[in-house]
């Protein structure tokens, strides 16, 4: 279910059945250098793809909201998006996955009160050539086969 008001609406229908929620950790920063501004978004629209395609396929199972914005990884940026889920833990959720192509929340894992899912990709290409998008289809492939390992373990 994405945040959408019916799929919102559908979520309050059916939240026993909705134990898994999907947050999107997306950087901004206008600070950065031209090349790493366009970097960033071409990676916030591969992401973008990935969750939509992982909310249909999971669609009543997973709530996909909306991405979480930072600046940078810090401590205190750990803390926020921990409080942020402690918010989401009072919910029926089980299991609160990030997704994040940027490896510094890698380094922070162990200090994230959800399951961190960090996948590499490139920093530019165009989203509509081949390559990129058997890239995203086999990335998607690994996350939905690791969600359901969590799912069943």
């Amino acid at each position: 279910m994405k945040w959408t008001r019916q799929d919102l609406k559908s979520y309050i229908q059916a939240k026993a059945y909705v134990d898994t929620v999907l947050v999107p950790l997306i950087p901004v920063s206008f600070e950065k250098m031209d090349e790493d501004m366009i970097a960033i978004a071409f990676q916030k629209e591969v992401l973008d793809i990935m969750v939509l395609e992982l909310e249909k396929e999971f669609k009543g199972r997973i709530l996909a909201l909306p991405p979480y914005i930072y600046e940078s990884i810090d401590q205190d940026e750990v803390r926020r998006l921990n409080r942020f889920t402690e918010k989401m833990d009072k919910l029926p959720f089980r299991h609160i996955f990030y997704i994040s192509f940027d490896q510094g929340w890698k380094v922070k894992e162990k200090d994230l009160d959800g399951t961190l899912i960090w996948i590499p990709v490139a920093k530019d290409g165009d989203i509509h050539a081949k390559v990129t998008q058997n890239m995203v289809k086999d990335h998607i492939q690994q996350i939905r086969d690791l969600i359901k390992n969590y799912w069943n373990s």
